[in-house]
């Protein structure tokens, strides 16, 4: 985003929520100008100017500095990046730090090739993740979670065969 572009996107904010220079200088202890000269010259915004603008609309200061350019931006958003930050913060912190090295031990397969065109009921994805948990789980944690996953399937089998549903794994 240009310098223009910056202090466009500031203007209409300021005008969207009825604010002005002013308020948000002192509203957020900012000194006299440290947002209204900048912008009057278009100049690059400061670091102090970003900090009264996150003040003023609410906004993380992470935010606004990606956006005025002073850090660099996130890459694009991804469909399941919502839907994986969702479920992540649900999870307990062990669970996350199991989910973290998980991402970590897929990211660095050496013996796997994951495409964006792969199959999602490719085995092979199920088996790095399962892998990874095989290799750094105690082995009496493992055996115990062994038993509970055969549990799991029988239960899903029968519940499947309560509703009529077939009971033939794919493979």
């Amino acid at each position: 985003m240009s310098n223009l572009d910056f202090w466009e996107w500031v203007d209409s904010e300021i005008e969207r929520r009825g604010l002005n220079y002013y308020r948000m200088e002192m509203s957020s202890g900012g000194s006299n100008g440290v947002l209204s000269k900048p912008a009057r010259n278009q100049s690059n915004p400061t670091f102090g100017a970003c900090q009264v603008i996150a003040h003023g609309f609410d906004l993380s200061l992470e935010r606004v500095l990606r956006k005025a350019g002073i850090l660099d931006s996130l890459p694009p958003e991804v469909a399941e990046e919502g839907e994986a930050v969702r479920l992540f913060r649900q999870l307990s912190p062990p669970l996350r730090r199991v989910v973290i090295d998980c991402m970590h031990s897929m990211k660095n397969l050496q013996c796997l090739q994951l495409t964006p065109d792969m199959d999602e009921t490719d085995d092979r994805q199920w088996i790095a993740a399962a892998g990874h948990l095989v290799d750094t789980m105690p082995l009496e944690r493992l055996e115990r979670f062994t038993a509970d996953l055969i549990d799991h399937i029988e239960q899903e089998k029968e519940k499947r065969k309560r509703r009529g549903e077939p009971q033939t794994v794919k493979g």
